[in-house]
């Protein structure tokens, strides 16, 4: 049997045998015209679908901040009356580049860093080719700092886990028809596993980071936390972690 990262590439069922009287049959999927997948370039196929285990990463952000998920989406924590910080868990492809700055500049940072620091896509005519980015948005509230409340879902890339205290509205970027959904948390607890943390105050040239153990509001000390090693602003994340979909 091969694999491949095509989408639409099973064409019959195929049976495997698990042995013990038992098979597990691959059946040819459905096309979902709301997933970003069925846009993409064979390029950017193979960077978004994850081929090994996703390592997932958290950042506080703070109310006016956003994460950049490559250049295909971005979600911005709202600024208004009574916002607060929440840590946001990122789960793409390790090949996806992330990068944390102020909501305010990232239509800016987008155009000027898109394919370089930001990918995919590879380039803006192809992102202005996709319709650009426009925005969806919802209000949740986070009832704890060790329990994720809900994710954010842009269809077909990954998603995003909240955790934290009182209100919130996020506002999220992605392609026309791109489906943005709202979803209990599938993996609520990474908050407390996470690798990085985004403290705010950065200038143009990055956003400050600390990569020391990550101590959420309430949590023992040395309990439910693991360190990781400095990086950039902008990175693209390798390593073990937590599984995709």
């Amino acid at each position: 049997m091969t694999t491949s990262f095509l989408p639409g590439t099973t064409l019959g069922i195929t049976e495997l045998d698990l042995g013990n009287g038992r098979s597990l049959f691959d059946t040819p999927g459905l096309i979902v015209p709301t997933q970003l997948t069925n846009r993409l370039q064979m390029e950017e196929l193979a960077t978004v679908l994850p081929q090994k285990r996703v390592e997932h990463v958290t950042y506080r952000i703070n109310p006016g901040s956003c994460v950049h998920l490559g250049g295909m989406a971005c979600v911005e924590l709202v600024d208004e009356p009574g916002a607060k910080a929440f840590f946001l868990t990122i789960f793409v492809s390790n090949e996806v580049s992330v990068h944390v700055g102020k909501a305010a500049k990232a239509e800016e940072f987008r155009e000027k860093h898109l394919g370089k620091m930001l990918s995919p896509p590879f380039s803006l005519a192809r992102l202005t080719e996709m319709g650009g980015l426009v925005p969806t948005v919802h209000t949740g509230q986070g009832d704890s700092w060790s329990t994720a409340c809900m994710d954010v879902v842009v269809s077909g890339l990954g998603w995003v886990a909240l955790t934290g205290m009182g209100p919130f509205r996020v506002r999220t970027w992605a392609p026309p028809g791109v489906e943005i959904i709202l979803r209990d948390p599938l993996m609520p607890f990474e908050a407390r596993t996470s690798t990085e943390s985004y403290t705010g105050g950065g200038d143009k040239k990055g956003n400050s980071r600390r990569t020391k153990k990550l101590k959420l509001p309430g949590q023992a000390r040395g309990v439910g936390s693991s360190g990781g090693r400095g990086r950039g602003s902008s990175q693209r994340r390798r390593g073990k972690g937590s599984s995709f979909f």
